[in-house]
Order: C-alpha cells, then sequence, then structure tokens
C-alpha cells in the first residue's frame, strides 16, 4: 500500500479536510514507527483471537439461557391463564346455579337493567 502512494497514483491525505478526530487519528498514524505499529497489531489480534472462541462460546450459552426462559415462562403463562380461565368459568356455572329457581335461570343483573331502561324509555 505504500508503494502505491509512493509511485504517485494516490495523493496524501490532507489533514485539513478531515474532522477532527479523524485528525488525530491520521497523526497518531503518521508518528507510529510501522514495526511498532505492526507489533502493537500483531498483539491485538493475538489478543482478540485468543477470547474470541471464550467470548463466543459465552454468548452462545447465554442466548441459550434466554430461550430456556422464555418458553419456561410462556408454558407457566399458558398454564396459569388456563387455571384461571377455569376458575372464571367455574364461578360463573356456580353463579348461573345459584341464579336458578326450580331450574328456571334468573334474569342477571343486567338483563334487570336493560329491562328497566326499556320501560323507562317506553313511557315518553
Amino acid at each position: 500500500a505504500s508503494n502505491v502512494v509512493e509511485s504517485g497514483i494516490f495523493s496524501p491525505i490532507n489533514a485539513d479536510l478531515i474532522d477532527s478526530p479523524d485528525r488525530a487519528v491520521l497523526a497518531q498514524l503518521r508518528q507510529s514507527d510501522s514495526t511498532t505499529a505492526h507489533d502493537a497489531l500483531q498483539k491485538r489480534l493475538q489478543n482478540v483471537s485468543a477470547n474470541l472462541e471464550f467470548s463466543i462460546d459465552c454468548f452462545a450459552e447465554n442466548v441459550h439461557a434466554l430461550s430456556t426462559s422464555r418458553s419456561t415462562a410462556e408454558s407457566l403463562a399458558e398454564r396459569n391463564l388456563k387455571e384461571a380461565a377455569e376458575v372464571l368459568e367455574s364461578r360463573e356455572n356456580s353463579r348461573r346455579a345459584a341464579g336458578a329457581v326450580n331450574g328456571v335461570p334468573q334474569p342477571s343483573a343486567m338483563d334487570a337493567l336493560r329491562g328497566l331502561a326499556r320501560a323507562l324509555n317506553g313511557r315518553r
């Protein structure tokens, strides 16, 4: 890459045309000795590659744990909703049975209010 710049195909980077943070990076790159930069880069890549497998394993384990927790929560929620629906249905059946006189179901409070509203509206 340095041969390309030296041969004149590309012009050198004009630091005045780039943002301040990029200027600082450019200055750092220009100041560093190429062997030092190469050694630092090599060390950094070795550290990343040494920790990469462990990081990926941790990530995969956490994704699996999250998936397991989600499926457990879903099954618990479904079971709780089913039990709640059964309890509500049982209560409703008990109320209906208690409201029946001689096997004839009695009107609910809402039915009574509707009938009263019709009667009052009919008088007008």
